[in-house]
């Protein structure tokens, strides 16, 4: 019984509620193991400087530079104290509606009086309609046959045009009409023609003499001289 005094039985009741609270509160497992987890990929000296510039230097960030920087603020500068305040935008609206200074009714007037009014169009275009002297058919008819008449006047050339020679170089021929074919044979036959030596190319002229009429090429192959088709101007 001597070593049975040994030892004391202490027996905890006033408090058995508050131990059994702490204990039932305590982190589970899982939690403990999250913590791990995270703890685990912390390098060894989590507060070293060292660790901290390894870690920057090897990230891809790239801070802003100084002009980036003031460019920004050169913008924020404009804004106002408060920008989401709602009595700043008011205020900024008020500024703007006392600063607008809108046409009067007297000048809106002055200015639309002298614009003509739906009465004053028809007015206009009635007057145009009396004034409008329309053709009859009669006249409409008259100055058709004389159009047709001149057309066929700049196609063909009478047989007295033709034998009296007016070919004048300021006469206008439908292409590839008769006057259009003779007066052109007349230019290659009867004008005057100027061959390069250097080149080999004529040059044909109208009546006049100065102005060119075509141009054309000419090959001698030593048997043969030949002059290709002229190119009209």
């Amino acid at each position: 019984m001597a070593e049975a005094y040994r030892y004391k039985v202490m027996q905890i009741t006033p408090h058995d509620a508050d131990l059994d609270a702490q204990v039932s509160t305590r982190g589970s497992q899982a939690d403990l193991t999250a913590i791990k987890t995270k703890s685990d990929n912390l390098p060894a000296d989590p507060a070293s400087n060292t660790q901290v510039n390894t870690r920057v230097a090897a990230s891809s960030y790239v801070a802003p530079d100084n002009a980036g920087i003031s460019a920004i603020k050169a913008k924020t500068d404009n804004l106002p104290a408060s920008p989401a305040n709602e009595g700043a935008i008011q205020g900024h609206v008020a500024d703007a509606l006392a600063a607008y200074d809108p046409p009067t009714q007297a000048e809106l007037e002055a200015a639309v009086s002298p614009l003509a009014l739906e009465a004053g169009i028809e007015a206009h275009v009635l007057a145009v309609l009396n004034a409008y002297d329309p053709p009859s058919r009669a006249e409409a008819m008259t100055d058709k046959e004389a159009i047709l008449a001149a057309i066929a006047a700049l196609n063909d050339m009478s047989v007295g045009e033709l034998l009296g020679g007016d070919l004048s170089d300021s006469l206008s021929f439908p292409a590839n009409s008769l006057a259009d074919l003779v007066r052109k044979l007349f230019w290659v036959v009867c004008n005057r023609m100027v061959i390069d030596d250097t080149t080999a190319d004529f040059t044909v002229y109208k009546t006049d003499g100065v102005t060119r009429a075509a141009t054309g090429t000419i090959t001698d192959n030593g048997a043969t001289t030949a002059r290709g088709n002229p190119t009209w101007l």
